[in-house]
């Protein structure tokens, strides 16, 4: 994988640069800049990182709270063992002239300037998602005795508590390896016999399971 290579998720973070020869040592890595800071225009890596994590989730109409934005930082990997922390990503929002210019906050949210009305929105659909996790707890034990059913997940917009009134119940399956189909009828017919299927071509359906991302469980 390249080293410039954009991961979502909490990764080491650290400006990537290019190997120099050192004193004493075979190699090194150097900053490829003298200095941490950027220009104000560009904000420094850890502010371009917390300003594209936020662009990111604007796609969902998601703003982030800070803890958000450190669970899901968008960083550029590297080898340094550095690990950002929640103490640092909240001083970067409280002192940074770069992110004051592009983001704005409110009740704790973080949006992209002139967005801040997604705030609302972004806590209406939380709660809506809060009711939709309360079916899905009632289905799970019967879904998950269906046999080579080895593991449930929510996944989409309710992973991240961001569904509509309009949204289903999406789920993510692991089954024992060799009986995805197998175990996809049945699933099927189970959530069927719980008033609950999908049926194929629904443009909406709300609160309906749609058991849409099945993996085999790999034992090494």
């Amino acid at each position: 994988m390249r080293e410039d290579t954009v991961m979502f998720n909490r990764a080491p973070f650290s400006p990537d640069g290019e190997k120099v020869r050192m004193r004493g040592n075979s190699s090194a890595t150097k900053p490829p800049h003298p200095s941490p800071l950027l220009s104000k225009e560009r904000g420094t890596l850890l502010e371009r990182s917390i300003y594209d994590t936020v662009r990111f989730f604007d796609l969902y109409n998601m703003p982030l709270t800070a803890t958000q934005i450190w669970q899901n930082l968008v960083v550029v990997s590297s080898h340094d063992e550095h690990h950002v922390s929640l103490r640092e990503v909240q001083k970067i929002l409280a002192t940074s002239e770069f992110l004051k210019e592009k983001t704005e906050t409110t009740w704790g949210y973080v949006a992209l300037r002139g967005r801040l009305f997604l705030v609302k929105k972004r806590l209406r659909r939380h709660a809506i998602a809060q009711d939709k996790w309360k079916i899905v707890k009632r289905c799970a034990p019967f879904l998950a005795a269906v046999p080579f059913v080895r593991a449930l997940a929510g996944s989409g917009s309710l992973a991240i508590d961001n569904t509509k009134y309009s949204s289903d119940l999406d789920i993510f399956v692991i089954v024992k390896e060799g009986r995805i189909w197998t175990a996809r009828l049945l699933l099927l017919c189970m959530s069927a016999l719980l008033g609950r299927r999908r049926v194929y071509g629904e443009a909406h359906a709300p609160d309906m399971l749609c058991l849409n991302h099945y993996i085999p469980l790999l034992l090494f």
